[in-house]
Parts: C-alpha cells; sequence; structure tokens
C-alpha cells in the first residue's frame, strides 16, 4: 500500500506541474513541441519480454511471456487542418499456467491507434486519439470483444525544449472508465531528456553517438472480453526498469531491458450476475528484448 501511495503521489504531482506549465505565461508562438513532433523510432517494432514464475494469491504460481508489435504506418502534416498519424498495435499476455481455469491461456489487443492534432497559436495544440480494435482471449470472437477508448489533450509548447499535456482517456467497458494523461517532456539537454507523463514516463540519456540508456516507469490496466464463467478480464500492474538502445541504422535499433513488475492484480467481472472477483499476483522481475526496422 505504501507503494502504490507513492506512485500515486508522483503521478498526481506530474499532473499539477503539466496544469500549472499549461496555464502559466509562456513563450510566445512556440512551435516545435516536444510531445507532437517526438517520432517513432522506427516504423516496425516488436518486443518480447519474459516474467519468471509468480505466486498469485494463493491459487499457485505461473509464468507470463508478453509480446507487443507496433506498426507505423502514416504520419503527415495537413497544413491548417493538423498532423494525422496512424499505427496499427497488436499486443498479448500468455500465461504458461491456467491454475484451474482462473487465468485464460492468453488475452490479446489488436488495435488501430489513430490520431490528429491542430495546432493553435502561442504553442498551445489540442490532440484527439482513439484506439478502438479488438480486446479478447480470442477464444469466441463476438461483436462485445470490440472496444473503443479515445483520449482528448490540451497540449502546449512552451519553447523547443519544454512541452506539457493535460488529457483524459475516456474507456468504456474497461474496469478503468478513465484515465488520467498529463506530464512535461523536457529536453533538458541535447543529451539527456526527461519524459514525465502519466501513465508513461522515461528519463533518457545519450551515452554516445549510437547507445542510449533510460529509467522508465509504467502504469498498465487492460481489460479483455474473455470466454468462460466471467466476461471482463483486467490486468493491472506497474513496471519499473532500465533500458539500452542501440541503434544499428536509420530507423533500425535493437534494446534489452531488465526491471520490476509490481502492484499486479488480476479483475474478473460478470455483467449479468454484477458480480466482481479480484486476485492479487506477486512482484518478480523481468526481461524484455526489442527490435525495431523501417524494412
Amino acid at each position: 500500500m505504501k507503494t502504490k501511495g507513492t506512485i500515486r503521489g508522483l503521478y498526481v504531482s506530474t499532473a499539477l506541474l503539466a496544469i500549472a506549465c499549461i496555464t502559466a505565461a509562456g513563450a510566445q508562438g512556440a512551435k516545435e513541441c516536444q510531445i507532437l513532433d517526438a517520432l517513432p523510432s522506427s516504423v516496425y517494432e516488436f518486443d518480447m519480454e519474459y516474467i519468471p514464475s509468480s505466486d498469485v494469491d494463493g491459487f499457485g504460481k505461473t509464468e507470463m511471456i508478453e509480446m507487443s508489435a507496433d506498426w507505423a504506418f502514416a504520419y503527415f502534416r495537413a497544413g491548417d487542418a493538423g498532423d494525422f498519424d496512424l499505427n496499427m498495435r497488436a499486443d498479448s499476455t500468455v500465461f504458461f499456467h491456467s491454475l484451474g481455469g482462473l487465468f485464460p491461456n492468453q488475452v490479446a489487443k489488436v488495435a488501430l491507434d489513430a490520431g490528429w492534432a491542430l495546432r493553435l497559436e502561442d504553442g498551445y495544440a489540442v490532440q484527439v486519439r482513439a484506439e478502438p480494435g479488438i480486446y479478447s482471449d480470442f477464444d469466441h470472437l463476438s461483436g462485445d470483444s470490440l472496444f473503443y477508448p479515445f483520449s482528448f489533450a490540451l497540449i502546449r509548447a512552451f519553447d523547443p525544449s519544454l512541452s506539457a499535456m493535460a488529457g483524459l482517456e475516456i474507456r468504456p467497458e474497461f474496469n478503468l472508465p478513465v484515465m488520467p494523461l498529463v506530464g512535461v517532456v523536457w529536453a533538458i539537454d541535447d543529451d539527456l531528456t526527461l519524459d514525465a507523463r502519466c501513465p508513461c514516463s522515461k528519463l533518457n540519456y545519450c551515452l554516445a553517438k549510437d547507445w542510449n540508456t533510460y529509467l522508465a516507469l509504467d502504469w498498465a490496466n487492460t481489460t479483455y472480453q474473455v470466454s468462460g464463467a466471467v466476461d471482463r478480464f483486467t490486468l493491472n500492474y506497474l513496471k519499473a526498469y532500465w533500458g539500452v538502445t542501440y541503434q544499428l541504422a536509420d530507423q533500425a535499433l535493437v534494446r534489452a531491458e531488465v526491471g520490476a513488475i509490481f502492484d499486479r492484480t488480476a479483475k474478473y467481472e460478470n455483467s449479468a450476475s454484477d458480480s466482481k472477483n479480484e486476485v492479487d499476483i506477486e512482484r518478480a522481475y523481468f526481461v524484455r528484448l526489442g527490435m525495431g526496422a523501417a524494412f
């Protein structure tokens, strides 16, 4: 509980800082934005993560593998009509043991991530995003497996090195229907950048020409439509980790990360009976390997 309180305190402080930055007097007519102008490091990215055996609230132990793939297939500026980007995202969590049916064999999402940003005067911008897709165990797909989360945010670029944002992600059918999107991105110097945003934050340092290292903290809360006795399954957790990236070529990279996953819960809901249950999953360390390429 102390850890959760500390993390929540950090996110609240970040939110207050972001709101203060947006409302304060800043540079006039700032155009370059640390948030809007940060393009993907690669067109295609793939990551695989291994989480060792963890105790599940007295039910037993299970190992997990998490995989993710991103395809940033479109980005263009349409002048006064705004900036547009389109991405395909796929994530999957595989459970080695179902523990008597407590866990599905896997849960996954396959979604289109679309964004539109309109730049205004004095460095302001508004951004709208939507991530419709299938969030399911993929055993029995139906219309109930389609979820439609979307978000909106106000962004301000004070100068080319400092930007802030404040907004909300609206997530119908999710266990957590509203998630805050707040924080600041500050390019402290040419080598050091602080991205202090909820739900994902990172402190990145350029070690050498092709080498980067970073510390990161991520918060995830994702709901899936599943088959069986329950119809909603939610994974919630925090991850703190250290990573290293090596740039092989333009838009081609490899990375390795190690860290801890903690404050983990699995939540079960049955909308027909309005029943809800939750189990805790113990803290564990993990290793993640990834690559990116332009192909």
